[in-house]
């Protein structure tokens, strides 16, 4: 048993985890590490398995390294499989007597103990330099299941100027970072401490080296090949801002796999959104909440409020993959174009708030019906050229098309709209005072002199069908009742114009 002098991890001799094979030193020429000068040979038996304890539950990174280095003086590297438990885990092939390989896997046990095993082929002695067991936070590497095994491809260190892997104690997890550069892009670093730090703990010193195309509108493109099409893969990439932007710059881009759109988005500069958006919780993504996990499903997106973000462009299409998408929030930004249809295929979706945009267009009818049933909150206020209801008009056009209403109902209430008073006329004689006869006079009056009459229509004496009565006095001290026609009155100029003329 020893500690790296490298690292200051501590490793024990693998006697005690298995019963067979043979411990033999690899030849001394060329130096490697402590961990890499032994290793056990099972020349004997097609199949050798170690049984190491773990603790159930924890999710653990394990990795087998192969250093060949002539052990057995034949100078033929072997071939053979690897296997995890009833799963095959990799099949190990040996390139050449000095190079070092490596296979890693991602792994929950559910028991007490695991059984990485060794299988002998035909083509050569199996060997193993080392087992390393890195335990790591279980709310990272979410998979399908939580019995899945994720087998690693490859890890690179993007833009790295220093050309070196980095392990612990750069990366707290030990987990290792290839440096990986090509002529097509350009590196970024910094210097300054500007990573933003998640659950997946990148490295520092990784996540201060990025690539951007030499050409800003080419793509920065990785490529590998798949050994079996039906296999599914997990692509974890981690993004830092490594240079300073002005206040109205911003670096966007979108990612798609295989010519699919994966994500279209902006890369939030400075904020918490790394790594897992959900999980955990202390550092779940801004604006956003998700679903519990049970251990069976992985948690989802369930919430997100990207309200006053400084959002503009048309709403994107991306929203459409977070199916259990409960309220969303995308009020007060610059959103411009028509609501989209798939937000009618979000059925989950309970509250939807996209007031104060500049959204256009017809509301779909989808998203409509929902609201009248009460199964989703609607709010669609404060936007210019949104409409609820066919045909849909501009707002622009709307606003003089209301003004030219509007303007016509004065005309029609200074011109058209004649105040028929009915007063007593003046008595020519005694006789007729006596009988105190009356008559009917038509006359006409403007609008303002109605409004004197009736002191800014300050009494009302009556309402029919028309509108309401009020009283007037006219300058002899007369009193009269004025009718004016209300603007939502159920009948019409006409017909309140042949009842004015049947009573003058």
């Amino acid at each position: 048993d020893y500690s790296s002098l490298e690292t200051k991890i501590n490793y024990i001799s693998d006697a005690k985890f298995i019963d067979t094979g043979e411990s033999k030193r690899v030849n001394g020429n060329i130096p490697v590490k402590q961990q890499l000068q032994y290793v056990r040979s099972f020349p004997i038996g097609v199949k050798n398995c170690y049984r190491i304890d773990v603790t159930n539950g924890t999710k653990y990174l394990i990795r087998a390294s192969f250093y060949y280095g002539n052990y057995d003086n034949l100078n033929q590297p072997p071939q053979f499989d690897l296997t995890f438990g009833a799963n095959v885990w990799d099949t190990v092939k040996i390139i050449n007597l000095t190079r070092i390989t490596t296979s890693e896997i991602i792994y929950t046990p559910s028991l007490d103990y695991i059984q990485p095993c060794l299988v002998n082929t035909g083509q050569g002695t199996p060997f193993i330099s080392a087992i390393e067991l890195r335990p790591l936070n279980k709310e990272t590497y979410v998979s399908y299941s939580t019995k899945a095994i994720l087998s690693l491809i490859i890890r690179l260190d993007m833009g790295s100027i220093t050309n070196l892997e980095y392990r612990y104690k750069d990366d707290v997890y030990d987990r290792a970072w290839l440096p990986f550069n090509w002529n097509e892009t350009k590196r970024l670093s910094t210097n300054d401490d500007l990573l933003t730090q998640s659950i997946y703990k990148a490295p520092t010193i990784v996540m201060s080296t990025a690539v951007t195309p030499v050409n800003d509108s080419a793509p920065v493109q990785i490529t590998f090949d798949a050994e079996n099409v039906t296999d599914q893969y997990y692509a974890y990439l981690h993004f830092n801002e490594v240079e300073k932007l002005a206040e109205n710059e911003t670096r966007e881009f979108n990612i798609t796999v295989n010519g699919q759109s994966l994500y279209e988005f902006e890369i939030p500069v400075y904020r918490n959104w790394q790594g897992d958006p959900c999980g955990p919780v202390k550092y779940m993504w801004e604006g956003l909440n998700c679903s519990v996990d049970d251990g069976n499903n992985p948690p989802r997106i369930t919430s997100l409020n990207l309200s006053s973000s400084g959002l503009t462009g048309k709403i994107e299409s991306s929203i459409s993959k977070l199916t259990m998408l409960q309220y969303l929030d995308l009020s007060n930004n610059s959103l411009i174009g028509p609501l989209p249809d798939f937000l009618i295929q979000l059925h989950s979706l309970k509250v939807l708030k996209v007031e104060k945009n500049k959204l256009t267009g017809l509301v779909p009818s989808g998203l409509l019906e929902r609201s009248k049933s009460g199964s989703l909150s609607l709010s669609v206020d404060d936007n210019s050229g949104l409409c609820t209801t066919k045909p849909c008009k501009k707002k622009s056009l709307l606003v003089p098309l209301i003004a030219s209403i509007a303007a016509l109902v004065v005309v029609i209430l200074l011109i058209s709209l004649t105040l028929w008073i009915f007063k007593r006329q003046k008595v020519t004689s005694a006789n007729s005072k006596k009988r105190g006869s009356l008559e009917s006079k038509h006359q006409a009056f403007s609008y303002t002199e109605v409004l004197n009459i009736t002191d800014n229509f300050k009494t009302i004496i009556g309402e029919g069908g028309f509108g309401k009565v009020y009283l007037g006095v006219l300058q002899n001290h007369t009193q009269v009742a004025v009718k004016m026609l209300s603007l939502s009155s159920m009948q019409g100029y006409k017909e309140f114009k042949t009842e004015v003329k049947s009573k003058h």
